[in-house]
């Protein structure tokens, strides 16, 4: 908290600043890459967006991240190849189900914080490591989707993980360093299921 306090206070009343600082971080490498990988910017943005945030609740709430963090991590990793590989095998999972997936994950952790005072801890550490799952199997099955659904360039698959990449950095320090400063969990939460959630939908 004192740290976070001493961070806001380099920027006085201008919180807006930080908030056009985020902005300007998001939509310069959003516009630099390609029209057709754009789709997996937003992609790599979000998991690693949900990520940090459900870390971030597990230390919160419950005090045991130095414990877990190995294993939401690797919750995290085994959602993406589960999703990498379910891509095409299953009829039931298709490209709207994990953005879905993706989006849901968003919204029961803004759910999480609204009763989390009345939430037991082991609970709470179940709903967490569900919506990790959910959150990296969507990512892992879009990788696959969109890779699959651009033009065949033999330099398709080392652009397509640049982007994600390009992604999940942007995710990473714009949550931690501008977002949840400026307003807050519950807030940051909430303004990236909507923002992510009406991009995956009209793409």
């Amino acid at each position: 908290m004192h740290n976070t306090l001493g961070y806001l206070s380099m920027f006085g009343n201008r919180m807006w600043l930080l908030l056009i600082i985020g902005a300007a971080l998001i939509t310069i490498p959003f516009l630099i890459v390609r029209s057709n990988l754009r789709s997996m910017y937003v992609v790599g943005f979000a998991g690693s967006a949900i990520q940090t945030l459900y870390l971030l609740t597990l230390q919160i709430s419950a005090g045991i991240l130095y414990g877990a963090l190995g294993a939401i991590i690797a919750l995290f990793m085994g959602g993406l190849a589960l999703g990498a590989m379910m891509h095409g095998k299953q009829r039931f999972v298709n490209f709207n189900h994990a953005k879905i997936l993706l989006v849901l994950a968003y919204i029961i952790l803004i759910a999480l914080w609204l009763v989390m005072e009345h939430t037991g801890t082991w609970l709470l550490i179940a709903i967490l490591c569900i919506g990790t799952l959910m959150a990296s199997f969507g990512v892992g099955f879009l990788y696959v989707h969109i890779s699959s659904n651009s033009d065949q360039n033999i330099n398709l698959p080392a652009k397509t993980y640049a982007t994600d990449l390009w992604g999940s950095a942007a995710g990473i320090v714009i949550v931690t360093l501008l977002l949840i400063p400026s307003i807050g969990i519950v807030l940051t939460t909430a303004t990236l299921a909507m923002g992510i959630g009406i991009y995956l939908i009209f793409n």
